[in-house]
């Protein structure tokens, strides 16, 4: 095989991706981030079936998925998409991809929206998402699951909602705990 500038691009993003999942975001993961004063820090999320919404936020956003994607990006904002996501639709601000692949959006935006299937994000930044799964089965247990996200641990992850929309801030608040802790009802 032949080594082009291509393939080792390819690769090396494939490198960024699966060591930003194991720690915080690497510097060259945050290269590209626009600066600010507000905290930032990294979160991680995934699922098989489910939406996002991320609100009011920037950073850098590298996810690979299988699903439509709704961009509200403010001047500036940079998106790259690699694989079989192709432009659906461009107006009134926005911009909606749909497709199989991996997107990688940089800058401030107003909202991004997902709904798919196979998600896999790692976010660097700071803002708020709001996520929903669905269950699936778990190939490897049988059980019904919904998707997990965590913040720079991943012995640490959390699962998403599945009957409500639960918000995540970024970076991680001061609690140790974004899920509330289960409470038997003595009814």
């Amino acid at each position: 095989m032949t080594w082009t500038p291509r393939i080792f691009a390819v690769l090396l993003g494939a490198a960024l991706v699966a060591l930003a999942a194991t720690q915080p975001a690497p510097e060259a993961f945050r290269s590209g981030v626009p600066g600010t004063t507000d905290p930032q820090g990294t979160l991680h999320f995934e699922t098989q079936v489910g939406s996002f919404k991320l609100l009011d936020g920037q950073g850098r956003v590298d996810m690979t998925f299988r699903g439509t994607v709704m961009l509200n990006l403010k001047p500036g904002a940079n998106v790259q998409t690699f694989g079989k996501i192709r432009k659906q639709y461009e107006g009134r601000g926005r911009v909606v991809y749909f497709g199989e692949g991996r997107m990688v959006f940089v800058g401030k935006w107003r909202s991004a929206q997902f709904f798919g299937k196979n998600l896999k994000a790692t976010w660097f930044g700071h803002g708020r998402v709001r996520i929903i799964s669905e269950f699936f089965k778990d190939p490897k247990t049988g059980e019904l699951v919904t998707g997990q996200f965590w913040y720079d641990d991943p012995s640490d992850k959390e699962y998403w909602f599945t009957g409500g929309t639960q918000e995540i801030p970024l970076p991680r608040p001061k609690e140790e705990s974004i899920s509330p802790t289960p409470r038997e009802r003595k009814d």
